[in-house]
């Protein structure tokens, strides 16, 4: 993942909606600041904020981002989340489903009430023979 240029930004807003309230400049209305930035577009998501810091290593500079481990959530057809999460967990994958406290984003995408999306992290130590079995029991769901 790259950071994309303010003109990539501004022309996805004002093309595609990518963005919505999109503001041109930097704005502080003395809480948390939103708009196009040197690292892209600072975006505010809700009235509540988790504020965090580096205490894990985590890889927060944004131009480093290519250098993070995959998380991936999403949701599959007539299937709820937590029941994919019971499949995959009988088969040891172990996986997440609901929010993950990111309820302002699930509500906005419309998939709070129906249990949220299934999470899967996929990090650097995992061999392609794990993710073989995480997709060969994602086939068995039909």
């Amino acid at each position: 993942m790259s950071i994309k240029s303010d003109r990539w930004i501004r022309r996805m807003a004002q093309e595609h909606d990518m963005i919505n309230p999109y503001s041109e400049k930097q704005v502080s209305a003395g809480v948390i600041s939103y708009g196009v930035s040197s690292y892209g577009y600072d975006l505010r998501v809700g009235s509540v904020f988790k504020i965090f810091t580096n205490v894990n290593s985590e890889i927060v500079d944004p131009k480093r981002f290519s250098d993070r481990c995959s998380t991936i959530s999403f949701r599959l057809p007539n299937h709820k989340p937590i029941d994919i999460a019971r499949h995959l967990g009988d088969r040891g994958i172990f996986t997440w489903d609901g929010n993950y406290y990111a309820l302002n984003l699930t509500e906005r995408l419309g998939v709070e009430e129906k249990g949220g999306l299934l999470r899967v992290g996929i990090v650097h130590y995992n061999t392609a023979d794990e993710i073989a079995r995480l997709l060969t029991a994602l086939r068995e769901l039909k």
